[in-house]
């Protein structure tokens, strides 16, 4: 839907800010529950209390959400997956291998317990996480407007090998700590926004739900048996094996897009 109302030199500002009110309210959703808890509220309460934003929505989207008509031009139109853009096989790719090596924020916050931070801070620097990822996404869609895609995406990908290489060496404690943990969520934001606009800036109109769809699959599709290999490596080896692993991946991920990328300039000389 944002891809169909959203200009194509706006899409990246658009989907940055989408992600960054979902982050938002991956912020505040938690500081209320915190608060209802701490003015004596039970956890049923908090329970019952979050299904309210839930029916605003639904309510807002059954009346105020105008219908946008499908051309018919664009129904049941046959895809052809052979004749797609190579960049976007080089984007769906790397989204499988990157969502095998995503790191569980679970397996972060026991890094970080181990490193310094108290248990009682957990939550607190959970959240901070999710503050980073708020205020990145916005202003890294506007950058892939300007900039464009794949730059914005390999700058954040390359960061997060770097962060991810620099779990598995850290030795310090508190405030290095808090920095790396956040800094890999300020990465994972950065790219989220570009991504969702280079499929609405390279897939077919007609095809645009289903390569969404496509996207969305090989994004989780890899995170279950990524996280189980990852628990593995670090019971096995150590974390710092897991972590670097991780970053191997990740930059495995990176340059199949180069790669993807060059072989689409290549086709269209």
């Amino acid at each position: 839907m944002i891809a169909a109302v959203v200009a194509p030199q706006g899409r990246g500002a658009a989907f940055g800010l989408q992600r960054s009110m979902d982050h938002a309210g991956a912020v505040i959703g938690p500081l209320l529950a915190a608060a209802v808890l701490a003015l004596g509220g039970s956890l049923p309460t908090v329970f019952l209390a979050s299904a309210i934003p839930g029916v605003i929505v639904m309510v807002m989207l059954w009346l105020a959400l105008p219908t946008l008509p499908v051309p018919a031009v664009l129904v049941n139109a046959p895809i052809h997956w052979s004749a797609l853009d190579r960049r976007l096989w080089g984007l769906l790719g790397a989204a499988l291998l990157l969502s095998f090596a995503a790191v569980p924020e679970a397996f972060l916050m026991i890094w970080a317990g181990r490193h310094g931070i108290a248990v009682a801070e957990l939550p607190l620097l959970w959240a901070c996480t999710s503050v980073a990822k708020m205020l990145m996404a916005a202003p890294s869609g506007r950058l892939s407007d300007r900039f464009g895609r794949l730059p914005v995406l390999l700058v954040a990908w390359s960061g997060r090998v770097a962060v991810l290489a620099s779990l598995g060496g850290a030795v310090g404690t508190g405030a290095s700590v808090v920095a790396l943990v956040v800094a890999y969520g300020a990465c994972l934001a950065v790219a989220e926004p570009a991504e969702r606009a280079l499929i609405a800036d390279v897939a077919p109109p007609a095809h645009r739900g289903t390569l969404y769809g496509a996207y969305y699959v090989v994004s989780g599709i890899g995170i279950l048996p990524g996280a189980t290999a990852f628990g593995a490596l670090w019971l096995a080896m150590g974390p710092a094996i897991a972590f670097y692993a991780a970053a191997a991946v990740s930059a495995v991920a990176a340059i199949a897009m180069l790669l993807a990328r060059a072989a689409n300039q290549s086709a269209a000389e």
